[in-house]
């Protein structure tokens, strides 16, 4: 299993955790429904988290969905051998979990992305596994 932070424990997650939940989930709903009381609270809690743990929450989020993508692209892509002829993919399976199972948020966001991908690159769908 790959862990990019090697279980850190990120000092924010204890002060601003329940807050930064909150306002994934309400930031996601607010986009798939469009309901103004998911924006107001998105921007309630928004104003609870300081800038700097928001920018390195949603960073880190992006760098892990980013490294899912491109991890992904290596399923079915052979990839050279010592003498640079095409040999068999590095990978053959992909299995990506989830942080929480709640209907919106950030993670269930980036697990749409993923997904998607999967038809994108037309990957077999019993090989890549959101």
């Amino acid at each position: 299993m790959l862990n990019l932070d090697k279980c850190a424990v990120f000092r924010y997650w204890e002060d601003y955790g329940a807050d930064l939940w909150q306002y994934s989930y309400h930031t996601s709903r607010y986009q798939h429904l469009n309901e103004s009381s998911d924006q107001d609270a998105a921007t309630y809690y928004q104003d609870l988290i300081p800038a700097n743990v928001l920018e390195q929450f949603t960073w880190r989020r992006s760098r892990n969905a980013n490294v899912s993508l491109a991890i992904m692209g290596l399923l079915g892509a052979p990839s050279p051998d010592e003498s640079g002829v095409a040999g068999t993919a590095p990978l053959d399976a992909l299995f990506v979990t989830e942080d929480d199972s709640a209907s919106f948020g950030f993670n269930v966001d980036e697990a749409d992305r993923l997904r998607a991908n999967i038809a994108t690159l037309g990957l077999d769908q019993d090989a890549v596994r959101v």
